[in-house]
Order: structure tokens, then sequence, then C-alpha cells
């Protein structure tokens, strides 16, 4: 009597801890949570004639904003692709970005020297032309 109810406690125990186990996706199903294939993100990466923009911005260099440096983290922040603070990246004047390649999601920002392409719903930067105010 005594093995049997040790039987029944023992199996119940097994079911009750494999049960969750049995009932999970499988390991190629993506589930919430899982970041999307990296190999994917390089393949929307956006092709840019930085020559034509430094032509575009000589010959236009009357419509460009003051140029400020950047203080050194900042312009670290810029190199790696990273948001910038507000306020950092400062929108072009119109005559002059609707001179720019247009990209859809993105916006031109002018940052020290610098003209950055910027993704328009998460500040995120896809491309730096350095230099191109001096």
């Amino acid at each position: 009597m005594k093995a049997s109810r040790h039987l029944i406690i023992a199996a119940s125990m097994a079911i009750l801890t494999l049960a969750p186990a049995l009932q999970a996706k499988p390991h190629n199903e993506t589930g919430q949570g899982h970041q999307p294939d990296p190999r994917s993100q390089a393949d929307t990466r956006i092709n840019i004639d930085s020559q034509l923009i430094r032509d575009i911005f000589r010959d236009n260099s009357r419509y460009a904003g003051q140029v400020d440096r950047l203080p050194p983290g900042i312009q670290r922040n810029l190199e790696r692709g990273k948001a910038l603070p507000p306020g950092i990246a400062k929108r072009l004047d119109p005559r002059l970005s609707r001179l720019l390649p247009s990209y859809s999601g993105y916006d031109w920002r002018q940052v020290g020297d610098n003209a950055v392409l910027v993704r328009s719903a998460t500040g995120l930067i896809e491309a730096v032309i350095n230099g191109i105010l001096n």
C-alpha cells in the first residue's frame, strides 16, 4: 500500500513537472521578446552617395546653419550611431533639405559640421558624413 502510494505521488510529480515543457513552443519558432536576426537588419542599410551630398552642401553652403564643435562624448556617440541628446541635431534649412536625396522614414540633420541621416521614429543615426560644413 505504501509503495503504490509513493508510486502515485512520484508519477503525479513527474506529470506536473513535465507538463509545461510539453506545452512550450518548438525552438525554431520565435516567440515574443526575441530579437530579429541581425543579418536581416544589415540588408536594410541605405546606400548613400556621400560625394553627391558633399557637392550639394558645397554648392548651397549659404543655407547651412551655424557650425559648433561637439563635445567629445557626443562626438563618440555620433560615430557609434547612438541616439543623440535632444537639441544636438539641428534641422536643415528647407531650401537645403529639399535638394538632398530623401529616404522614407529618415531625416537629414546637421550635427556640428556633420550631415547626419537619422531615423525619424527612433532618432538613431543611420549615416554620418563628417566635416561636410568645413
